[in-house]
């Protein structure tokens, strides 16, 4: 791959526009690589095995693969370190066979849910979210990879959420042996997602499995609390209520989890409440159903954690009018109580008079707040756009209006952003992203999270730009001047071409 097939804008030029306007813009070229040295496969598999500390950009420099299938064979056989699998994926000549068996591992370790691997198979377009659910074997390790991978910032990247939610048809539904059978031989099962839940429909189809011996099974490999946020309530109280306090405590590490399952976990481990209740913050609904739940010790627990979450009383017999007073009040009321009656009138102040940024933010925070105070927040805010951007279209589009803020990450995993959420959803398409968003600059580097986790709808961004570019063709000095303005320009990718385009005229 040459510097001009990495930029981001020049890879929508033909080959022989790209290299010419490369060359204009002197793009530096990578060096030659070296010749490759001849290893034998037994060799290569000995170099992957030693490590090297590690780093597969030592263990793998100069190594021709000539037979992907004995790597993968040798890491069903004994898994290859995640950092070493990543370094296979990431590997031009990996091919895509190869990729999905090296990001899941036959461990029930730590290993079985190492997501270095995956990311990189992602980020390079060989495998898709899909794929690696339907297709990786073993089973366990894929669901668990992904949904490790999806929770990697504390919040799930809600492609990967959805696409759960599209294959939890395959699930035992309400039946509740079927689904403890589930997650008994569910973290042993050799085969794919697909066949582990039509195995376990039956008692007879169901394969008696169990750890290899010798080989530790790690709790956190173990947990079903993913998969088990779509049984019914009483499958979930049933599952949890027999699961070891060990494997409960793993639930605060899946984000959004609902009190069908916070509520039973609770009751088994009290001790738990402080790791276990701010799952509940991502899922308001299910805030709200513990708030009102029929056991006074949950709704103690929670509001022992969440004091601010206490509803205000129902016999509250404040005006809407000294609700808005204490709302404009300066300095602002702290932690003014807002009964339900007053949205109206709150609205009809705002509409009236904007409340400043500060009471507005403090407003959407709230259970209750209505859509119209929301969207006046995303307008005026663009920290709470950035929050609420994945409501729905009117949010998205609202929050299109702001600059785009790509969150810095520390890991290869895309962090959970509005506009994942939006496209992932088809609140917006594709081609009104790249009309829409800015600056263009970041707009490229927002596509590049699209590409890892929604790859058809990346498609058809790449497909929009194409035709957006179109109009440059063969004119090398038009490609130039493009990304010689792309760093620096604030305007959309459509408002980038249409620049180019008057420039050159």
């Amino acid at each position: 791959m040459t510097a001009a097939d990495g930029h981001p804008l020049l890879r929508y030029a033909d080959p022989p526009t790209r290299a010419a306007a490369a060359t204009r813009l002197d793009l530096p070229q990578p060096p030659p690589p070296e010749p490759p040295a001849g290893h034998a496969p037994g060799d290569v598999i000995a170099r992957l095995r030693s490590g090297r500390g590690k780093d597969p950009r030592y263990v793998l420099d100069g190594v021709v693969v000539t037979d992907w299938d004995l790597i993968t064979a040798e890491h069903r056989r004994a898994p290859f370190p995640d950092v070493i699998g990543a370094g296979l994926v990431a590997r031009p000549d990996c091919p895509a066979h190869a990729a999905l068996a090296l990001v899941t591992a036959h461990s029930t370790s730590r290993r079985g849910h190492g997501t270095a691997t995956l990311a990189a198979a992602l980020q390079r377009g060989v495998v898709t979210p899909h794929q690696v659910l339907h297709e990786a074997t073993p089973a366990w390790s894929a669901v668990r990879t992904l949904e490790r991978y999806a929770t990697t910032y504390g919040k799930w990247l809600h492609p990967i959420r959805l696409l759960f939610h599209e294959s939890a048809a395959l699930l035992p539904g309400d039946d509740a042996d079927a689904w403890q059978r589930l997650v008994t031989v569910g973290p042993y099962f050799p085969g794919t997602f697909p066949e582990l839940c039509a195995a376990v429909r039956d008692p007879a189809t169901t394969p008696a499995v169990a750890a290899a011996p010798g080989r530790a099974v790690h709790w956190e490999f173990t947990s079903p609390a993913g998969l088990l946020r779509y049984a019914p309530p009483r499958v979930a109280e049933r599952i949890v209520r027999g699961a070891p306090v060990a494997m409960l405590s793993t639930f605060a590490q899946m984000p959004g989890l609902p009190a069908s399952l916070v509520v039973p976990a609770l009751r088994a481990a009290p001790a738990l409440a402080k790791m276990l209740v701010p799952q509940l913050l991502q899922a308001p609904r299910g805030m709200r159903r513990m708030l009102t739940h029929p056991d006074p010790a949950v709704v103690d627990l929670v509001l022992a954690e969440f004091p601010r979450w206490t509803p205000p009383p129902e016999d509250d017999d404040t005006s809407p009018e000294d609700v808005v007073a204490a709302l404009r009040a300066q300095p602002p009321a702290a932690d003014v109580p807002i009964p339900a009656g007053a949205w109206p009138a709150i609205e009809t102040a705002h509409a009236r008079d904007p409340f400043p940024e500060r009471t507005l933010a403090v407003l959407a925070d709230n259970l209750g707040c209505p859509d119209s105070l929301r969207l006046a927040a995303c307008h005026a805010i663009p920290a709470a756009a950035d929050i609420m951007g994945g409501r729905g279209r009117p949010y998205a589009l609202t929050a299109l209006r702001h600059p785009l803020r790509i969150a810095p990450r520390a890991w290869q995993t895309p962090p959970p952003a509005w506009y994942l959420t939006a496209l992932a959803d088809r609140d917006i398409t594709a081609a009104e992203f790249v009309d829409l968003a800015h600056p263009a600059a970041r707009a490229f580097d927002a596509l590049d999270d699209v590409h890892a986790v929604l790859p058809e709808v990346h498609a058809e961004a790449a497909a929009h730009l194409h035709t957006l570019f179109a109009r440059f063709t063969d004119d090398v000095e038009a490609w130039v001047i493009a990304a010689h303005l792309l760093p620096d320009f604030h305007g959309t990718l459509r408002e980038l071409a249409d620049t180019v385009e008057a420039v050159s005229a």
